[in-house]
């Protein structure tokens, strides 16, 4: 069976997104370098800073592998920037929270972050942007939907 042309177009967004997610890995492990964390750690503190979670709900969320989550807050709480404790609702299920020293380190990562975005946002009409993300938020409803 040949593609469509809306076949091919969808095609080309979806290796355009496969491109910039890697761009966006690498700006991520450029950001979080200097203190000595990447990106995939940077999100699981961006997310247990809001509030503490298990492990499977930072993977739900993230819609990554729980065991790739989990040897990530595990190197987190080895590193003592987070810290497992008791969850009231599940006592078999940990929750995931963030230390001060996870605080101070996030908190390093967000201020080189502000400076990038920034940065990189002057590149861009804010319409534009705004228009980018709705077309990105509308596709990833899409995928959503055809689970």
């Amino acid at each position: 069976m040949k593609r469509t042309p809306a076949g091919d177009a969808f095609t080309d967004v979806v290796t355009t997104g496969l491109l910039l997610g890697g761009v966006l890995e690498q700006a991520g492990d450029t950001l979080t370098a200097p203190d000595g964390q990447s990106g995939a750690r940077w999100k699981v503190l961006g997310i247990v800073s809001k509030r503490e979670m298990t492990v499977a709900e930072i993977a739900r969320f993230l819609k990554l592998s729980r065991q790739g989550v989990q040897k990530v807050a595990d190197l987190l709480t080895k590193e003592g920037l987070t810290a497992y404790l008791d969850n009231p609702s599940d006592r078999r299920a940990k929750l995931l929270a963030l230390t001060n020293r996870g605080r101070e380190i996030l908190s390093a990562i967000q201020t080189r972050q502000r400076r990038w975005a920034n940065h990189m946002g002057e590149k861009f009409e804010v319409g534009k942007l705004a228009e980018i993300k709705a077309a990105i938020q509308k596709l990833i409803a899409v995928l959503s939907d055809s689970d």
